[in-house]
């Protein structure tokens, strides 16, 4: 979104053609040179400080927090133990 801003901003606010454009060389180079320090920043991230990974479950075994939740939604109650009187 800030990219296609600053193309906006740069086509309005100049109206010499020359300075206009180099505005726009400017803000691709910019956009180009976030895309690769972005990039080296993520592989440099996942190669010193990787994300741990999922510890496998057994088949069928659902894990506490499913098994709790569901009970919990599925237990139908009773209208006298909603009724407040």
């Amino acid at each position: 979104m800030g990219f296609t801003i600053s193309l906006l901003v740069a086509g309005l606010a100049l109206d010499d053609e020359a300075l206009a454009d180099q505005a726009r060389i400017g803000v691709l180079c910019a956009s180009l040179m976030a895309l690769v320090l972005a990039a080296a920043i993520f592989r440099l991230g996942d190669r010193f400080w990787p994300l741990p990974r999922p510890r496998a479950r057994r088949c069928g075994a659902p894990s506490t927090a499913t098994a709790t939740t569901s009970s919990a939604i599925s237990t139908p109650r009773s209208p006298s133990s909603t009724t407040r009187t």
